[in-house]
């Protein structure tokens, strides 16, 4: 088995808002991984609760220079397009 994608480090010159889109495609390879690598609850990450696996990617994210919000933000993000991709719907 292929150990997990690397996550790109953030841009030091990159604008708040490109952060935001930045961090979340630096996360997704990893974030994909992991969903074939173990079983995750997207719904809990989708809402307020983050799951151990779902910490430890933020965690790594961080390791490489993204905040920890920007990294949660874009794991939630990364699992509400997923469920949504399967059907699911966020108030």
């Amino acid at each position: 088995m292929e150990p997990m994608k690397a996550i790109r480090p953030p841009d030091k010159d990159a604008g708040e808002g490109e952060r935001t889109a930045a961090c979340l495609e630096a996360i997704k390879p990893s974030f994909e991984d992991l969903l074939e690598l173990a079983p995750v609850n997207l719904a809990a990450t989708a809402g307020d609760d983050m799951p151990e696996g779902l910490m430890a990617l933020a965690k790594r994210a961080q390791s490489v220079g993204w905040s920890r919000e920007e990294a949660v933000e874009a794991i939630r993000k990364l699992a509400r397009r997923h469920l949504g991709a399967k059907g699911a719907t966020f108030d």
